[in-house]
C-alpha cells in the first residue's frame, strides 16, 4: 500500500509517486474528484489522457502488456483553483482486498458555549474510525460531553453504541467527560452510511475552543 498524505495541487502542477506496478488501485479522497493520468516509461508523462474520478470512486488501471506504471500525476481541477486532498492511496498489483485509510477534518476549531451537533460525515464503506478531539481552550468550570451519532440517510440521526449492546447506560460509543484543554482519542466500528459527533456543554459559564477529526479505515474488494 502507498499512501500519499494530505497534498495541495493545481491544474499546472504534477505531483508524482513513483509506483513500478503492473496496475494501481486509486481512491480519491473524500469530497474531492480528483484527475488521473499515467506514465508507462520513466519520466514520460501522458498528460493528454487524463481520467476524472469522482469522490468515493475507485478504480483498477493496468498497464499495456510487458510495460509496469511508474507514475502517477494528479490534480484536483481543470480550473487553475487549488484544492486539497485528504489522502490518495495506491494499492499496486492488487489481487487481494485493499485496506484505505481516510483523514479528514470534521468540525474546524471553534469556540463553543452551548450544545450541539457537527458536521456530518458520509462513511461509504468504512468500518473501523478513529476519532480525535483537540481542545486547545476552556473557560469558566465548564464539562463537555462529546457523543457519536450515526444515521443512514444522513438526516436521521440516533446515538451510536456498541454492537449486540445489552447495556445502554455502559455501552454508548462517547468520550469520557472532558474539562481541561489537550487531546481525546476514540476509536469504534461502525456500519451506518453517515456519522456525527453531538456535544454537550454544562457547567458555570462554560467554554470550549476546539476540534474534531477523523481517520477511516475500510477495505474495498474488487
Amino acid at each position: 500500500m502507498r499512501v500519499v498524505p494530505q497534498l495541495s495541487v493545481t491544474d499546472t502542477e504534477a505531483v508524482t509517486e513513483k509506483l513500478g506496478y503492473k496496475s494501481v488501485l486509486i481512491i480519491p479522497a473524500s469530497g474531492e474528484n480528483i484527475y488521473v493520468a499515467f506514465s508507462y516509461h520513466l519520466g514520460e508523462q501522458r498528460d493528454t489522457d487524463w481520467y476524472l474520478l469522482h469522490s468515493f470512486t475507485r478504480r483498477k488501471f493496468s498497464a499495456p502488456k510487458g510495460k509496469k506504471i511508474w507514475y502517477v500525476f494528479y490534480k484536483t481541477s481543470v480550473s487553475g483553483t487549488t484544492n486539497t486532498l485528504d489522502i490518495v492511496a495506491f494499492n499496486g498489483d492488487m489481487n487481494v482486498p485493499a485496506t484505505y485509510f481516510r483523514e479528514a477534518v470534521l468540525d474546524s476549531s471553534a469556540t463553543r458555549t452551548s450544545s450541539g451537533a457537527g458536521n456530518s460525515r458520509f462513511l461509504a464503506k468504512e468500518i473501523q474510525v478513529c476519532i480525535t478531539v483537540n481542545v486547545t481552550a476552556v473557560g469558566g468550570t465548564p464539562t463537555l460531553d462529546i457523543k457519536v451519532q450515526a444515521s443512514h440517510d444522513g438526516t436521521n440521526y440516533g446515538d451510536l453504541y456498541k454492537k449486540n449492546s445489552q447495556n445502554a447506560s455502559t455501552d454508548q460509543i462517547k468520550l469520557p467527560q472532558i474539562t481541561t484543554t489537550g487531546t481525546y482519542v476514540l476509536q469504534f466500528d461502525i456500519y451506518a452510511q453517515y456519522m456525527r459527533l453531538y456535544w454537550t456543554i454544562g457547567g458555570t459559564t462554560p467554554s470550549f475552543t476546539f476540534s474534531t477529526s477523523l481517520i477511516r479505515k475500510g477495505v474495498i474488494h474488487e
